[in-house]
Parts: structure tokens; sequence; C-alpha cells
């Protein structure tokens, strides 16, 4: 099964934001919000690919 396109965007847009604040959160003296942020993206994106499975989509 494909990927709907909004389930593509979803993705998109998880991968961005991961992208934008993976260099920032993997220094040492990281504010905790953008630590927290950087870990609910990557937590976002591993239910979208859960639920995406689920539902067939071969990722």
């Amino acid at each position: 099964m494909e990927i709907k396109p909004e389930d593509r965007d979803t993705r998109d847009s998880i991968k961005r934001e991961i992208d934008r604040l993976e260099p920032l959160a993997l220094l040492p003296n990281a504010p905790p919000s953008v630590k927290q942020n950087y870990r609910d993206a990557k937590e976002a994106m591993a239910i979208l690919i859960k639920k995406l499975r689920e539902e067939g989509v071969k990722i």
C-alpha cells in the first residue's frame, strides 16, 4: 500500500522538525525546551510509522 499524501506531508513536516532541532538538541548545554521538542518530534515520528505499518504501508 502507498502512503497517503496527508501522511506523507505529516512525515515530511516531522522530519524537517527533527532535522532542525537535532544539531542543537545533541549539544551538552542545549536548553531543556529544545531537548524536549526534539524528543517529542522523534516520538511523533515513531507513532506515525507505527500507524502506517498497521495500515499496511511499506516503510
